[in-house]
């Protein structure tokens, strides 16, 4: 089976915008969502500090990331 080549500048775009999101209180709160969803005890767990996470990421300064993030849509 044959593979395509990767896409070195594709991939490294696709590392840059993961690494920007989870810096994002937005994502951690949808995290928090998709894990509260479950219901099982060790998901709640996982939204619970998920949400934690996301109080502490809101007071990070985000004017830089969010002027990377402009420049990159």
């Amino acid at each position: 089976m044959k593979t395509a080549p990767l896409d070195f500048e594709n991939f490294a775009r696709r590392m840059i915008q993961d690494a920007m999101a989870e810096q994002l209180r937005s994502y951690w709160l949808r995290r928090a969502d998709s894990f509260a969803s479950v219901g099982t005890p060790r998901c709640d767990a996982i939204a619970l500090a998920c949400c934690r996470h996301a109080e502490i990421v809101q007071f990070q300064d985000t004017d830089i990331l969010d002027d990377l993030l402009e420049e990159a849509a």
